[in-house]
């Protein structure tokens, strides 16, 4: 998933992208990720929770999110791209892989993100659950 540091800060700020909705993977106020999904196309997910948050809870989560971060394990943001490169909207999380797929034009099915292999955030995971 393609990082961006704007992206990043937009989600700090707790700034909305107009025309998208949001939702979270995990539970508020610190969910594992939370996407800002374009309405020009539909989420396929029983996975992920649709929000209405306000700025100020966007802003909330991020917070949370960011402070959880412990020694070099860092939360990123990004864009989320369709299978064929098209940005569809924004991510942000610890964990930093995720699957788009279209099954039909303008649906989308977006799996869980999880940390890549090498992360040193899923070497804190895993030594947390220890």
């Amino acid at each position: 998933m393609p990082r961006s540091l704007e992206v990043e800060q937009m989600f700090l700020s707790g700034r909305m992208l107009p025309d998208h909705s949001y939702y979270m993977q995990g539970t508020y106020p610190e969910p594992e990720a939370i996407i800002a999904l374009s309405n020009s196309v539909q989420l396929q997910s029983r996975l992920w929770s649709k929000v209405d948050w306000t700025e100020k809870e966007l802003k909330t989560a991020a917070f949370w999110m960011d402070n959880s971060a412990i020694g070099f394990c860092s939360t990123d943001g990004g864009y989320l791209l369709a299978p064929d490169g098209r940005k569809i909207g924004a991510w942000y999380s610890q964990r930093d892989i995720s699957v788009v797929r279209e099954p039909s034009p303008g649906v989308v099915e977006v799996y869980p993100f999880d940390f890549s292999p090498s992360s040193s955030c899923r070497r804190q995971f895993l030594r947390d659950q220890i």
